[in-house]
């Protein structure tokens, strides 16, 4: 579901919550591309309807140097998004990885607005780089909320007796309340590896030297 959700670009919309002066940093990227040489460079479909500057700096030693600002202009577009429809969002700011305090705090004030989806890139990637830490959490807003449906129609239909199991992409099993999307993206190809494996195994094939 979360695979097939990434590639026919059926996930929800989402709005990209950035600091201020990075809106752009994520569609640029890092500039790696599948052919280096190639005239056309064809970049794929940028995850975020939309992105939204917003005042605040934590520096690299995870110290404050602008405080968050959260004020009617913000929450005027904001509010426009919302009517729109867009109830998924993610927040990726400068260096919070060490320290995530603005992150979570407009997580709160998103959700109190009426946001059912909003993460926090230090949650779904905590590291460094802020581009694969920015896309990490795009990924993860706009497919938790398709995969999270289907899960919960499965547990309607089973019982709540029934224990649910969810292949990851590591090939391991997680409880859905352990689970985030984005780390079954892969899971088809990885559960599809598991059973060649155990296939493979019960029929006393092994590895010839």
């Amino acid at each position: 579901v979360a695979t097939n959700t990434l590639l026919e670009e059926k996930g929800r919309p989402v709005v990209l919550f950035c600091n201020d002066g990075f809106e752009d940093l994520l569609r640029i990227g890092d500039q790696h591309r599948p052919n280096l040489f190639s005239l056309e460079i064809k970049r794929p479909k940028f995850l975020a309807n939309e992105v939204i500057g917003v005042t605040g700096r934590i520096n690299a030693k995870g110290q404050e140097s602008t405080p968050l600002k959260i004020d009617q202009a913000l929450e005027k577009k904001v509010n426009q998004h919302l009517h729109n429809g867009i109830k998924s969002c993610a927040i990726a700011f400068l260096h919070s990885y060490k320290n995530p305090e603005h992150e979570l705090r407009l997580k709160q004030w998103l959700i109190k607005l009426g946001f059912d989806t909003v993460i926090c890139s230090h949650q779904v990637s905590p590291h460094p780089r802020l581009v694969p830490r920015g896309h990490t959490a795009l990924i993860e807003a706009t497919v938790s909320p398709v995969l999270f449906n289907y899960l919960n129609k499965i547990v309607k239909e089973i019982g709540v007796s029934t224990e649910l199991r969810v292949m990851s992409s590591s090939g391991s099993l997680l409880s859905p309340k352990d689970l985030l999307a984005k780390d079954t993206i892969l899971s088809g190809p990885a559960g599809g590896m598991v059973g060649a494996i155990a296939a493979a195994q019960q029929s006393n094939l092994t590895k010839h030297p």
